[in-house]
């Protein structure tokens, strides 16, 4: 077990004191705990995503923005046109990120190792869904911009892609490491925390396990591989230094959003709360993730 499974696995047990002491959280204290906690590790992880590429690739910071706002202006306005497709998109493209993220420090061969992430990713978005359909369902049933997405939420193939991936993700690890004469220890770690965030969307709401997921698993690890890479790319980099980095960007995304929800509010923009949180997560993920992908190659060359 690595300490993010460690963590992860306290904070669980810490969730389940408090609904034995205080039974079913509030919706609304849910989503001020979710939001502070994604606020302080989940937005930070991509803020130095300006900071990482220009440190693999000779790029100007013209060239960097331009790319990276063209990708946010564009997928923003697309919510507003094609909502559906824009949800459908946000999920692969979730489901690659986070297999990517999941696998990026074992050795695996090439090709089965990208499989077995893509696979690994599939399982973590299609069970997300599949253990809260019923409150996935309800919640966009609430608001009249989001009822598009209840076909999607009950789709059979989330059924599909839940039991598929599951088995050839299954196949897959016990042939790499049958065959490739990998690390049992990786092995137990990988299997443990897939158990772990079965359990966890199982067993919490789709809010409180996403977020416990996000952080834990995928944020904190991704901040220190980040850490990391800097730090033996300058030479030195110190804790603060690092941190200082993370600020203007994590600063400039809050306000960002701050700034259209204040608008939701206020009603210059008619879209429920909801749509605006998948929006908001989505728009800030799109030019992530292909600066990640970008780490990620750029560190196996």
């Amino acid at each position: 077990m690595n300490k993010f499974s460690f963590i992860y696995l306290v904070f669980i047990y810490l969730l389940f004191a408090v609904y034995t002491y205080f039974g079913e959280i509030n919706f609304e204290y849910q989503i001020i705990g979710c939001f502070l906690l994604i606020l302080l590790f989940g937005i930070p992880h991509g803020a130095i995503d300006h900071i990482v590429y220009k440190t693999q690739n000779n790029i100007s910071n013209l060239k960097f923005f331009s790319f990276y706002l063209s990708l946010i202006i564009l997928y923003t306005v697309s919510w507003f046109i094609f909502p559906k497709w824009c949800l459908i998109m946000f999920l692969l493209l979730s489901a690659y990120h986070f297999g990517e993220s999941q696998f990026s420090e074992f050795k695996f061969n090439s090709i089965p190792k990208k499989l077995t992430s893509i696979f690994c990713g599939i399982i973590i978005i299609s069970s997300l869904i599949y253990y809260n359909q019923t409150e996935l369902v309800k919640l966009s049933n609430m608001y009249i911009d989001t009822q598009i997405f209840t076909s999607i939420f009950k789709s059979y193939f989330i059924e599909i892609s839940f039991f598929s991936s599951s088995v050839l993700f299954l196949l897959l690890i016990l042939f790499e490491f049958l065959f490739h004469s990998n690390k049992l220890d990786d092995l137990f770690t990988i299997l443990f925390e897939m158990i772990l965030i079965h359990v966890t969307f199982y067993l919490f709401s789709v809010l409180i396990g996403f977020t416990l997921y996000f952080i834990f698993l995928h944020s904190l690890k991704v901040l220190k591989q980040e850490y990391q890479f800097l730090k033996k790319n300058t030479g030195k980099l110190r804790p603060t230094e690092f941190v200082k980095m993370l600020l203007p960007f994590t600063g400039l995304s809050i306000l960002f959003l701050t700034i259209f929800y204040i608008g939701i509010v206020i009603g210059i923009i008619n879209i429920s709360t909801f749509l605006f949180l998948i929006i908001g997560i989505s728009v800030i993920t799109l030019p992530h993730v292909f600066i990640m992908a970008n780490f990620y190659n750029s560190k196996v060359q």
